[in-house]
């Protein structure tokens, strides 16, 4: 009879055993202005430069004391996915002026990738990618790589462009931030095998426990 019972919990550990439902969470940044750490339904943003903004993150693109970046950690070390997330364009941040003769100086928007994303699990870098804040990018979708991770960092980055003889760069000739917002981000259920073998294993203490106590009132 005991052992029956043992079957049956199994049986009903094994149809319960379905991974936790991993639900997703949008980090919005809505309300709030931090400084270099903020925290969100579990999950941690710290950065490296001071920020103070409402509704969204600021990133500097620029490499140096004048860079930022932003790594994303769950609150309690456990791993995660990151689905999507916002771009929007602050403006061009780099003229290329190119010297025409007699005075004259003719000026072009210098466009370039400077949206560094990267995915850390317990091995090391796993996910990269690289994108342009140029223009608004609502919804962009982080590639299948971005699963599983331990910290996800975003770096604003600044490629040097190659210039000709009679070329230089004005670094003020617009914005040189991006933002980031509403990042789509969900944690990573327990394997199912762990869920049923912790189930099977509480079922066969409390079976165990029951047996032990009716044999001392027999």
């Amino acid at each position: 009879m005991f052992m029956q019972k043992i079957y049956g919990a199994l049986l009903a550990t094994t149809l319960i055993g379905a991974p936790i439902a991993a639900f997703g969470v949008t980090i919005d940044f809505e309300g709030t202005n931090f400084g270099r750490n903020y925290s969100q339904d579990g999950f941690n943003v710290t950065t490296n430069f001071t920020t103070g903004y409402f509704g969204d993150l600021h990133v500097d693109q620029f490499t140096g004391p004048y860079g930022s970046s932003y790594t994303i950690t769950r609150d309690d070390g456990g791993a995660f996915d990151v689905m999507s997330l916002d771009i929007g364009a602050l403006g061009f941040g780099v003229d290329i002026e190119t010297d025409i003769g007699f005075g004259g100086i003719e000026s072009t928007p210098y466009v370039w990738d400077n949206v560094l994303f990267q995915g850390y699990d317990s091995t090391g870098l796993v996910a990269s990618t690289v994108t342009g804040s140029e223009v608004d990018t609502l919804g962009f979708v982080m590639g299948s790589d971005f699963s599983g991770l331990e910290s996800f960092v975003i770096s604003g980055i600044y490629t040097p462009p190659t210039l000709g003889a009679n070329q230089s760069v004005n670094l003020t000739a617009g914005d040189t931030h991006f933002t980031i917002d509403n990042i789509e981000i969900a944690p990573v259920p327990l394997p199912a095998s762990i869920v049923l073998l912790l189930s099977a294993l509480g079922a066969l203490g409390l079976f165990g426990r029951k047996r032990k106590g009716g044999q001392a009132l027999a």
